[in-house]
C-alpha cells in the first residue's frame, strides 16, 4: 500500500501527532509512506518518524504581501503539490487541516489519484481561513472519501456527502504500563492536575486556571501542569500572576512524549471550548486516569460516559470544573473507579483496531476504481 499524507507543518500538535503515529504504524509494516508538508527544507519534525517514512517538506509557507502575492503563493502551492503527488503516484492521499485539505483535493481532482479528507476537528471553528473553508466545502463533493472522528462532526456535513463518510476514531498507542491500585494511590498522593494542548483560545485554559484558583481555596497543596505552547502563553502567565498562583501552575511548554507526565498525574482535565476527538484525552483514559472533560463540540461526549469513565462539565464553566476537581480530590476511590473504566477506551481506539479500519477504507476505495 502506497500512501501520501499532506499536512501544513509537522510541529507539536494533535493532527501532527496522529499523522506521525499513522505513518510510523504503516512503515513498520513495510507500506510505502510519504509525508508532504509545507515546511521549509531545514524543518525537523517535532515527533520522531520511523526510518522508512519519507518526509518531504515542500517549502511553501513563504509570506507574500498583498492580495496578488497571496494568490501567487496559493497557485505555487497548488502546482508544486500536484506535481509531487503525480510523481509519487500513491494509492491514496490523506490530508488533514484546512490548507492541506485544499491542496489534496486540488492535487487529485481530475486525476487517477484518490484523496481522503481527514477532518479531525470542528471544521467551522478550527479553520484559519473562513473563505478557504467555504471553498473546501465546495470541493468536498469531488473528493473520494471523508474520514471524520465523531458522529457529531458528520452531522455538520451536507446529506449528499454522507455516503462518502466513515467515522474512525484517532489511534492510540497502548501505554507500556496502565495504572494499577498501588500506582493510583501513589499518583493521588502527588496531588497533581494535568492538561495537555496548545495554549490557544480553543483549549479554554483561562477557564481551567480560574477553576484551579477556586479549587486551591480548599486544596492548597495541589498543583496544575499544562503541557503545550501557543499564542496565549503570556496571557495565561499574566492571569496566574493576577490570581497569585504562579507557584502552583507550571507551563513547561511542548513535550515530545507527554506519557511520562500523564503517568504521574492524579487527575487529567480537558477544558476545551471545541474539539474533534482529542488524542490526549484518549491517551489519559488509556493509562487509567480519572478525567474531567467539557461537553464541547465535538468528541468528548462520544467517549466519556458521565460518572462511569469520567466526569463531563459544561463549556466555559470554571465553577463546574472546580466542583468536579474537588469531588475527585476528596474521593480517591471514585477516581480509581473512573480510571479503571476509562482503560476500556483501547477496545475502540487502540492503534491496531483503528488502523485496521483505515486499511479497510483505503482498500475498498482503491478497489472501486
Amino acid at each position: 500500500m502506497k500512501v501520501v499524507f499532506i499536512i501544513p507543518t509537522l510541529t507539536a500538535g494533535g493532527a501532527e501527532r496522529v499523522f506521525s503515529l499513522m505513518a510510523n504504524f504503516w512503515s513498520e509494516r513495510e507500506h510505502d509512506i510519504t509525508i508532504l508538508s509545507l515546511d521549509s527544507p531545514d524543518h525537523e519534525p517535532f515527533f520522531t518518524l520511523h526510518k522508512n517514512v519519507k518526509y518531504q517538506p515542500l517549502n511553501l509557507l513563504e509570506e507574500r504581501k498583498g492580495y496578488l502575492g497571496k494568490v501567487k503563493r496559493t497557485l505555487s502551492q497548488i502546482i508544486t503539490t500536484r506535481r509531487r503527488v503525480n510523481k509519487l503516484c500513491p494509492d491514496v492521499v490523506i490530508a488533514q487541516l484546512d490548507i492541506a485539505i485544499f491542496l489534496a483535493m486540488t492535487s487529485t481532482i481530475f486525476s487517477k489519484n484518490k484523496a481522503i479528507v481527514y477532518e479531525g476537528n470542528n471544521p467551522y471553528l478550527n479553520t484559519t481561513n473562513k473563505y478557504l473553508q467555504k471553498f473546501n466545502d465546495f470541493l468536498y463533493r469531488f473528493t473520494d472519501h471523508l474520514v471524520l472522528q465523531t458522529k457529531q462532526i458528520a452531522q455538520t456535513f451536507p446529506v449528499h456527502l454522507r455516503k462518502k463518510i466513515s467515522i474512525i476514531y484517532n489511534p492510540v498507542t497502548p501505554p507500556g504500563v496502565q495504572l494499577n491500585h498501588e500506582d493510583y494511590i501513589e499518583n493521588f498522593q502527588r496531588k497533581r492536575i494535568v492538561s495537555v494542548g496548545r495554549l490557544e483560545f480553543q483549549k479554554g485554559y483561562d477557564v481551567l486556571i480560574r477553576a484551579f484558583h477556586l479549587f486551591l481555596e480548599d486544596n492548597p497543596s495541589w498543583s496544575l501542569t499544562i503541557l503545550g505552547e501557543g499564542n496565549e502563553r503570556s496571557k495565561l502567565e499574566e492571569l496566574c500572576k493576577q490570581l497569585g498562583i504562579t507557584d502552583k501552575v507550571a507551563l513547561p511548554g511542548n513535550v515530545r512524549n507527554p506519557h511520562d507526565t500523564l503517568q504521574e498525574a492524579s487527575i487529567f482535565v480537558l477544558s476545551s471550548r471545541f474539539e474533534g476527538l482529542p488524542n490526549v484525552l484518549l491517551e489519559a483514559m488509556s493509562i487509567g486516569l480519572p478525567v474531567v472533560a467539557t461537553r464541547c463540540k465535538f468528541g468528548p461526549e462520544e467517549i466519556v460516559e458521565q460518572r462511569k469513565n469520567g466526569i463531563l462539565v459544561p463549556v466555559d464553566d470554571e465553577h463546574a470544573i472546580n466542583t468536579a476537581l474537588k469531588e475527585l480530590a476528596n474521593d480517591a476511590i471514585l477516581g480509581e473507579q473512573l480510571g479503571n473504566q476509562a482503560k476500556d477506551i483501547l477496545k475502540v481506539c487502540g492503534s491496531e483496531e483503528v488502523m485496521a479500519q483505515w486499511e479497510y477504507t483505503i482498500r475498498k476505495l482503491v478497489k472501486s476504481e
